[in-house]
């Protein structure tokens, strides 16, 4: 059966460790060195979570808005058949690189929207990115 201790005992023998080490106040008090290690981390513990934390400087806004941080993938965003032109118009003054850059549209949407309107021009199909998609 394992040994049990009273809690003055137990405050002796940290402050013990305290002053001379866990490994030789486990030998002077015959125990084992491992209760006494355990103990000082769990009363290293107590006291960290009995400390108030402290809190950091009230920070004063800057001038530009605090970027978020990102937090995992960004959510798809859906863009009325204006800004896809406006986008395309773009992407054939600039480049689909630089249209990217400027607009944080992503580069495979843009390619994906000159590509339908492409096929649509030449077929008169009616799922144009700048046609406006919703029935009417």
């Amino acid at each position: 059966m394992a040994a049990t201790y009273t809690a003055q005992q137990r405050t002796e023998i940290l402050r013990l460790a305290q002053e001379v080490g866990p490994l030789e106040a486990a030998k002077r008090k015959g125990m084992p060195p491992g209760t006494v290690t355990a103990w000082r981390c769990l009363e290293n513990k107590r006291a960290k979570l009995a400390k108030p934390p402290e809190s950091p400087e009230p920070q004063k806004p800057s001038a530009s808005a605090p970027k978020k941080p990102r937090t995992g993938k960004k959510v798809a965003r859906l863009y009325t058949p204006s800004e896809k032109a406006a986008a395309l118009e773009l992407v054939q003054q600039l480049g689909v690189s630089e249209t990217h850059s400027k607009t944080g549209i992503s580069r495979f949407s843009l390619y994906e929207w000159a590509r339908i309107h492409e096929k649509a021009m030449q077929q008169k199909h009616i799922s144009d990115p700048l046609a406006d998609q919703t029935p009417a």
